[in-house]
């Protein structure tokens, strides 16, 4: 899935893009682009988050577990 992400802000711009060659600076097309900049939004949090270091705690349990199932 990581070598795809890169698709999806290239994605969004053209999708902008074709709203507002098409339907201009309206209410509507607003309210597109609105939805369509949360694509990227929920992918670039969803990879922060997947991404963040163990805590200590973690480490120290996966440390002191080592072998145990």
């Amino acid at each position: 899935m990581n070598r795809w992400l890169w698709l999806c802000p290239i994605l969004v711009v053209l999708l902008i893009v074709t709203v507002l060659l098409y339907w201009g600076v309206s209410w509507v097309s607003t309210v597109l682009i609105a939805l369509a900049l949360v694509c990227p939004a929920i992918v670039i949090w969803g990879v922060l988050k997947i991404r963040k270091p163990l805590s200590d705690d973690v480490k120290m349990n996966l440390k002191n577990s080592a072998g145990k199932r």
